[in-house]
């Protein structure tokens, strides 16, 4: 005899009535090979309610039939209160399907779409649009699209051979200067020009772009023109600042202008560097502009006292060099 046949042996014996409800769950399990434990004890503690026992007396005789592999405590309590609540199946309620992934067809082409239309799209923008799950939205674009996301690079340009030279015989000269004068770049003063914009310029971070797995990398320039910004020429040295100023619109920086910047920060200087008192002799270190190298300049330097150091020539096409003081000033 099956445990399906004992168990409504059981029923018919002590006069309990079995509803329709459980003849659908034991004509069910017949199919299978046998009532597994945990519905056998289920089925037990539903007798047991039938007959009006107790948690435990119920737990008393699940405890003699089954030893170890009994319910727990709260297992029992809890099948009791759904039997005391109208509950006739001992069978678990049908769950539906979890969905596995959001990464469909349909998902795959919309985020295709979206990331075609506009490729520095964020994430987040994204998940907006899709109602989807960031490790959705990252999985479709880095498996199902192969994209990756990478900032442009900037495309040097190479120094003739002539450059390269020169560039060695003056790194060779500031080698030679710091070792006969170490206190030259204690007294160096060094000189830089500057754009103030109105807004904040894109930064690589917010030109990040999706690309596929065999495309290109993007390039961008390095400045974005505006119209609405102004130049700043700044003089400092290891101190600090020295001298400031700003240049009005819509002013030309020619050497005449040039001239006069630096004849009003010499006045500077002597009143904030005293010339006796630091070194016997005055340095600037200025970019190769063409204001910088221009002969005029170099004779106007000179009749006020000033040495050039030479400047290495660099790229116009390299990222840009800013000095300490300079660096972030492009912000507005």
């Amino acid at each position: 005899m099956c445990a399906v046949s004992q168990t409504v042996y059981f029923a018919v014996r002590h006069n309990v009535s079995i509803s329709h409800h459980f003849r659908a769950d034991c004509h069910n399990m017949k199919r299978c090979v046998g009532l597994t434990l945990q519905l056998t004890q289920r089925v037990c503690v539903w007798f047991c309610y039938k007959l009006g026992w107790e948690f435990a007396q119920v737990k008393a005789s699940l405890t003699l039939c089954f030893g170890r592999q009994t319910l727990s405590d709260s297992r029992i309590y809890y099948w009791l209160e759904q039997f005391r609540n109208g509950r006739e199946r001992i069978v678990d309620k049908v769950r539906r399907a979890k969905r596995k992934s959001g990464r469909s067809a349909a998902n795959i082409r919309q985020v295709e779409n979206i990331v075609t239309e506009d490729w520095r799209v964020s994430i987040a923008r994204i998940m907006f649009e899709t109602n989807l799950k960031s490790t959705t939205v990252h999985r479709i674009l880095t498996k199902d699209l192969a994209l990756s996301k990478c900032c442009p690079k900037y495309v040097p340009f190479d120094l003739t051979d002539a450059q390269h030279a020169r560039r060695v015989r003056i790194c060779d000269f500031w080698t030679r200067l710091c070792i006969t004068d170490p206190r030259v770049f204690k007294v160096a003063v060094t000189m830089d020009e500057s754009w103030i914009y109105c807004y904040d310029l894109e930064s690589k971070e917010q030109s990040r772009e999706w690309l596929r797995s065999m495309e290109p990398r993007p390039q961008k320039p390095q400045r974005t023109l505006a119209t609405r910004k102004v130049m700043v020429v700044i003089f400092f040295d290891a101190k600090g600042l020295i001298y400031h100023e700003f240049v009005r619109r819509p002013t030309t920086v020619n050497q005449l202008v040039f001239h006069q910047i630096f004849t009003r920060f010499d006045i500077a200087c002597q009143n904030r560097r005293p010339r006796g008192t630091v070194h016997r002799r005055r340095f600037i270190h200025m970019d190769n502009a063409p204001t910088h190298t221009a002969d005029l300049t170099g004779v106007h330097m000179r009749n006020l006292g000033w040495t050039t150091l030479p400047h290495p020539p660099t790229p116009l096409t390299w990222p840009p060099m800013t000095f300490g003081c300079t660096q972030g000033s492009s912000r507005g």
